[in-house]
């Protein structure tokens, strides 16, 4: 068998450092931006911190509703280079323990943006500041869920634009506002957490879809995103170059031995 030309073992070598290191990769839930935190509160449970599970959306009617578990977001909106007035915010129910006809779910703005997931509790937790947009989920649905409007302005938008301007730092807080002929005196929604504490994987975290963040292709699926990876660094394929280099090296000596 004759030996590989020299040449062609460099190009070999080359292409195998581009498409194994350089290959387009595809993460199916990194369609725009997700939380740089996230948790939730209880009111049942007011000094405890509870991060690190699933956000919680519940309600207690115990003769008067009231919600009593809280989720918080909070988004870095620096690296956005354009306006985020038709944002959106994509977020995932993935279980709902609900016995009402129907749940009516409130997205506020949260100006202080000083709470750590960490340590944060429901009796030092921010206070909301606008309602921004409720959505109704209806029985026992699970799936995604989105608020804002990515062909308008709309609050949710507009209030993010405002942080996108200012300090760069968007909180939001969610809750249950009201519920629809329930059978139970409590009832709960959870949401995936950007941690992916409910099934292992962060395929169905929450997402704020915002132009001129990394650009988001919508797949099938529940809550299923991708996003266009960046441009490959051409260094790293620069060691597998040299390796050709040095493989052409090493069989140009040997040649020129034999014919000595």
């Amino acid at each position: 068998m004759k030996p590989i030309p020299a040449l062609m073992l460099v190009l070999l070598v080359g292409v195998w450092g581009v498409v194994f290191l350089g290959a387009e990769r595809v993460d199916a839930q990194a369609g725009g931006i997700a939380p740089v935190q996230d948790t939730y509160t209880s009111r049942n449970n007011p000094t405890s911190n509870l991060n690190g599970q699933t956000l919680l959306l519940s309600y207690d009617n115990f003769g008067v509703f009231q919600p009593s578990d809280f989720s918080y977001l909070q988004f870095d909106l620096t690296d956005v280079s354009t306006s985020a007035a038709n944002a959106t915010l994509d977020l995932t129910v993935v279980s709902n323990s609900s016995s009402a006809e129907s749940v009516t779910v409130g997205l506020y703005s949260v100006v202080n943006d000083g709470w750590d997931a960490a340590t944060v509790t429901h009796n030092t937790a921010p206070a909301a500041s606008s309602l921004l947009q409720t959505v109704v989920i209806e029985g026992t649905f699970t799936g995604a869920v989105q608020f804002g409007d990515s062909t308008a302005d709309h609050p949710l938008g507009i209030f993010l634009e405002s942080q996108r301007v200012g300090d760069g730092v968007a909180s939001m807080m969610l809750r249950i506002e009201s519920v629809t002929s329930p059978t139970f005196f409590q009832g709960t929604l959870s949401m995936e957490d950007v941690e992916g504490t409910f099934d292992g994987q962060n395929d169905n975290e929450p997402m704020l879809m915002v132009e001129g963040s990394p650009t988001a292709i919508t797949l099938s699926g529940v809550g299923g995103t991708a996003v266009a990876p960046a441009p490959f660094p051409l260094y790293l394929v620069v060691p597998f170059l040299i390796l050709g280099l040095g493989s052409l090296f090493v069989v140009s000596r040997k040649r020129l031995s034999a014919r000595g």
